[in-house]
């Protein structure tokens, strides 16, 4: 009633929990995960699906978990998209804290994994999101030729990535986006959140000027926001607001 629409599939990281215990300490486990995502979309809420790979699993892994996708899809049908997400482990913890851990996927692997994901799940999810904070805009035009149709959203500060050292960027343009698309000899669609088509689409030339927006990199060097390892607040920090609309 307050205006939530749907929810981000978000914390999945990997769904098999012979290698969850390890990757995910202290996080809830598959079936309590998948049980959130069931009564989610018991409600009406549509929400997205995540799968984060490249760090402790095996393609063995990853397959089970694409698995666990596709059954609980069968059953309620309300995953708008799936995100594979590469680790990037410039800054994770845990990359710091197992020598075990791979510094992110090879890029045959991505390919590998997109074209994997949309053979398995092409039937029951059909939509196959590239998260291009974390592939780049190269990498993200190239995995179009593996079966992924989404680009996401062009972003505000987007800033998950953007700690881990992910050097790509935080935001996006409208044309930035159609210019990528058309080069790979794909159509452009803007869509809703849950793939309705856009007709009239956006255009950066609505934004505004981006000193008004912020900067998560800007933020985070301001000494008022630097993390304190007592767990208070550093004294005079403020709580901003984003001025990007929220997901609906």
């Amino acid at each position: 009633a307050a205006g939530l629409d749907s929810l981000p599939g978000t914390s999945a990281e990997i769904l098999d929990d012979s290698i969850r215990d390890r990757l995910a300490v202290g996080r809830i486990s598959t079936a309590a995960w998948t049980a959130v995502i069931r009564a989610a979309h018991g409600l009406g809420l549509p929400t997205t699906a995540t799968m984060m790979f490249g760090h402790l699993e095996t393609p063995l892994h990853q397959a089970r978990h694409l698995l666990v996708l596709r059954r609980l899809q069968q059953q309620t049908g309300g995953f708008s998209e799936f995100v594979p997400l590469p680790f990037v482990h410039y800054q994770a913890p845990l990359f710091e804290a197992r020598s075990e851990v791979r510094p992110g996927p090879s890029t045959e692997e991505r390919g590998a994994v997109m074209a994997a994901s949309r053979l398995i799940l092409g039937a029951s999810i059909p939509n196959l999101q590239i998260a291009w904070v974390k592939e780049g805009l190269e990498a993200s035009q190239e995995l179009l030729r593996f079966g992924a149709n989404d680009l996401g959203g062009t972003l505000i500060n987007e800033s998950i990535s953007t700690a881990a050292g992910a050097p790509h960027g935080e935001r996006q343009t409208p044309e930035t986006f159609v210019d990528l698309i058309r080069a790979a000899g794909r159509v452009p669609q803007q869509r809703t959140t849950l793939y309705s088509p856009v007709v009239d689409g956006a255009s950066s030339r609505h934004w505004g000027d981006d000193a008004a927006l912020g900067s998560y990199r800007a933020t985070t060097a301001d000494e008022r926001f630097r993390y304190s390892p007592s767990g208070k607040l550093a004294r005079s920090a403020g709580v901003s607001t984003s001025q990007a609309r929220p997901r609906r």
